[in-house]
């Protein structure tokens, strides 16, 4: 439990949420701009859903996190690949693409991190209201998820604390004194 609290919840989505979260804060002053985006490119909705549906009706919990976090790993996987900071930065005018780029990959940032925080939310609700917050928005129903969510908007410049590590000395310490 620690382990899986610790490294695939705090490493994985808290990884990918800060790093969006700071981009956005960094390169667009925390603005979200209304953009034009389809995902599909990066990971298809409809498929994953019907997945996810499946793997929940069939009461798979742990497959169902897997496919999550795999999810998760894909989409920092694109934040690497398309190394978004190179297009906003003044330093790299070797970089062609576009402010229209930017809007694009960031728009798929945003709606990938909203879309996938709906299929951790049955997992840690408490965790994702604090990131629906954070976007200004609210949870809809998994079936009506689409591209396109979110809406023009400047986000909170707090930072928000998803999660709080689990000092395993401590919980052992804990443990320990409680069962004597």
């Amino acid at each position: 439990m620690i382990r899986s609290h610790n490294s695939e919840l705090l490493e994985v989505y808290g990884n990918f949420v800060n790093r969006v979260f700071g981009l956005v804060h960094k390169y667009w002053q925390s603005k979200i701009m209304y953009y034009c985006v389809d995902g599909d490119s990066v990971f298809n909705l409809n498929e994953t859903r019907e997945e996810l549906d499946k793997l929940m009706r069939e009461i798979k919990l742990q497959e169902y996190i897997n496919k999550v976090i795999d999810l998760v790993g894909t989409m920092n996987k694109y934040i690497n690949e398309t190394h978004i900071w190179s297009i906003c930065k003044d330093n790299h005018p070797e970089d062609t693409r576009s402010i229209m780029d930017q809007y694009q990959i960031i728009g798929i940032l945003l709606e990938s991190l909203y879309i996938i925080s709906h299929f951790i939310y049955p997992i840690i609700p408490d965790v994702v209201e604090k990131v629906f917050e954070f976007l200004g928005t609210c949870r809809i129903s998994i079936s009506e998820l689409t591209w396109g969510n979110l809406q023009p908007q400047i986000l909170s410049k707090q930072k928000v604390a998803l999660f709080e590590f689990i000092d395993k000395d401590a919980y052992e310490n804990c443990k320990m004194k409680n069962f004597k």
